[in-house]
């Protein structure tokens, strides 16, 4: 007599769970690298500020927060506007530069 050897294969709710647990190791494996772009993308900005454009960011920050106080605006809340204006100014500026993805992260 011959026997009919059966293999069984895991139910579907085993499969099902192994798709999830895949598809999370792949989202985590994303969310990681997309945080490490970030960072990697944030350093080089700042890198660039402080090396590159270091001169042209104090001049732009010193005219805009002079421009500020003398239309009123405290120092504090000239200088920190100023930065905020300067630091996006230098940012749009890095991004088409040396950086297009820079944005998208």
């Amino acid at each position: 007599m011959y026997y009919v050897q059966r293999k069984a294969t895991p139910p579907d709710w085993w499969h099902e769970l192994k798709r999830v647990e895949r598809q999370q190791e792949v989202d985590q494996q994303r969310a990681r690298s997309g945080v490490d772009m970030k960072f990697a993308a944030e350093r080089d900005f700042d890198s660039y500020l402080q090396n590159e454009v270091k001169d042209a960011f104090e001049t732009v920050m010193r005219n805009l927060t002079d421009d500020l106080m003398k239309g009123g605006k405290s120092r504090h809340e000239a200088e920190t506007t100023a930065r905020e204006h300067s630091l996006q100014h230098f940012r749009n500026r890095f991004r088409k530069e040396k950086n297009p993805w820079y944005d998208r992260i």
